[in-house]
């Protein structure tokens, strides 16, 4: 588990080190919005990296929604901090109170989302590429 909490810090990192005028909107205020389509893109890269494959979960609390990557009951999260300083940017681990709070609207396979079934088809994939490039 330290190795995947790694690689997803390092994720974390190449995001913010990346230049957000040359990625899509919903990565200009990274964190604040970006969780759905970071989701998506981590999502690619640990399967990448022999991970397999994590499902994509969105919640919703009251007027709020979320998103995140989950497999086996293991959620994974690097943009949790958009709800505050109480949450980690990285989170790796079993449900907890935070998560507990959103009532799940959808789950499928993080690469349902992607046209082609595929990120290299995908409007994403430009931005998964700048974004690798910083690892």
């Amino acid at each position: 588990m330290d190795n995947l909490i790694r690689i997803c810090l390092q994720f974390r990192k190449a995001i913010e080190k990346t230049n957000k005028n040359e990625l899509l909107i919903s990565f200009k205020n990274f964190p604040l919005g970006s969780c759905g389509d970071t989701s998506l893109i981590l999502g690619s890269y640990l399967h990448s990296k022999g991970y397999g494959v994590y499902n994509y979960i969105c919640g919703e609390r009251g007027e709020q929604s979320h998103a995140w990557l989950e497999k086996d009951g293991l959620i994974i999260d690097i943009t949790s901090d958009q709800f505050g300083k109480e949450n980690s940017s990285v989170y790796v681990g079993l449900i907890n109170d935070f998560y507990s709070e959103f009532e799940v609207e959808f789950s499928h396979p993080y690469y349902e989302s992607l046209d082609g079934n595929s990120i290299d088809t995908d409007t994403l994939y430009n931005d998964y590429i700048k974004i690798c490039a910083n690892l």
